[in-house]
């Protein structure tokens, strides 16, 4: 009976031993699948990150982009980013728009103004943009500020379509000082970029025609369509026109009449 009995015992000891080893290939397995589960969603997410960076690319394509619109200032050029706000006028622009007799604005600070390297624009008015003289890095001006200063300056003209030119030292300022104009509903502003910018345009641009002279009033008609009162010179010249005719006439008849009684 003992040996009938450990038949059975030793065929379980040895499918015990089976599973103990088949249980760890299975865990290898689960892990392996596991990881690979894991690479492949992460590699998805990364696909799914690029397609979406693609499409938004193609909605804004000048966004973070650098454009170079070179500007001969003092031997350097002007690096201005696309898509930040107005851009700077270029020469052809700033000539045509100073033939217009244009609203200059210096947003410069007095102190600038008064530096005799400089240029200065003749009768432009100085709003400094900068509060306290402190730059635009260490505070920020608001629109209202600015406009408190341009009520108290008298530069704003009444009428909005009226052409606007600012300008500071290099043309950072004086393209915000645009943008709060265009901003309070002025239609026709440009940023000048530097005060040499707007003399060079203003001294390169043909002066306008002067005007037309009026016409000759031949018969003694002022504006207003009535008789104006003759000068002395044109009663004597209108005298001895009279006189000049009724000889004439005079002798006319006499000559008649002589060769009437002749006949």
């Amino acid at each position: 009976m003992l040996a009938h009995a450990a038949v059975p015992v030793s065929a379980s000891c040895t499918r015990l031993s089976q599973r103990r080893t088949h249980i760890p290939a299975k865990l290898q397995g689960q892990r392996q699948a596991s990881s690979f589960a894991a690479k492949t969603s992460a590699v998805r997410l990364t696909l799914r990150f690029f397609q979406h960076e693609t499409k938004m690319s193609l909605h804004r394509p000048l966004q973070g982009a650098v454009a170079l619109r070179p500007r001969s200032q003092r031997g350097f050029t002007t690096r201005v980013a696309a898509g930040d706000g107005p851009q700077m006028a270029t020469e052809d622009e700033l000539q045509q728009q100073m033939k217009q007799l244009p609203v200059v604005v210096d947003v410069r600070d007095p102190v600038e103004r008064e530096d005799a390297s400089r240029a200065t624009v003749p009768a432009s008015v100085n709003v400094p943009l900068n509060m306290d003289g402190l730059k635009q890095s260490q505070r920020s001006t608001t629109l209202e500020e600015f406009k408190q200063k341009l009520d108290a300056s008298g530069a704003l003209p009444t009428d909005k379509s009226r052409p606007i030119v600012t300008h500071c030292g290099s043309g950072g300022r004086g393209a915000k000082a645009q943008q709060f104009l265009m901003e309070l509903g002025y239609t026709n502003v440009m940023n000048g970029g530097t005060p040499e910018r707007i003399v060079e345009a203003i001294t390169s641009s043909p002066a306008p025609p002067p005007p037309a002279a009026a016409p000759k009033d031949p018969f003694g008609f002022g504006d207003s369509g009535s008789l104006r009162q003759p000068t002395a010179e044109e009663k004597g010249s209108n005298l001895e026109l009279f006189g000049l005719i009724m000889g004439t006439l005079v002798g006319s008849i006499l000559f008649l009449f002589l060769v009437f009684l002749l006949l």
